[in-house]
Order: C-alpha cells, then structure tokens, then sequence
C-alpha cells in the first residue's frame, strides 16, 4: 500500500501559520520505514525552508492529499 510522508511545519515566531506539507517517498517505502526515513527527509526540507520549523512528522497510508 502507497505511504505519504507528511511534515506539519510553522513560519517561526508565527504559530497559526503551520500547514501539512506532503513530501516525496520512494514508491516501495512502506509505512515503518516512513518513520525512519522521514526524519532524514525532513533535516534536508529544513535546509531548503529556513523560515520554517516541523513541529510533527506524519506517514499516512495512501496518496498525498491535496486541499480543495
């Protein structure tokens, strides 16, 4: 089954402007390995979103979902 790796990050200093961030996974990256991996993935989205910090790592089954 498809796993999504979600981080939930907020502007610093701006703590009502967090959102959910899908971020890409190998497609044979099942759901256990998503918590592992995904805390590698989310030093590195760090490093490219400074104004940003993760305040949750999140792996879901299925697509990412996207706002309507």
């Amino acid at each position: 089954m498809l796993t999504t790796l979600v981080l939930l990050a907020c502007l610093h200093g701006e703590a009502a402007q967090c959102r959910e961030f899908p971020a890409p996974l190998p497609p044979d990256v099942g759901f256990l390995a998503c918590a592992v991996l995904g805390q590698r993935i989310a030093v590195a989205w760090l490093a490219e979103h400074p104004a940003f910090s993760i305040k949750r790592i999140l792996c879901r089954y299925g697509p990412p979902q996207h706002p309507a």
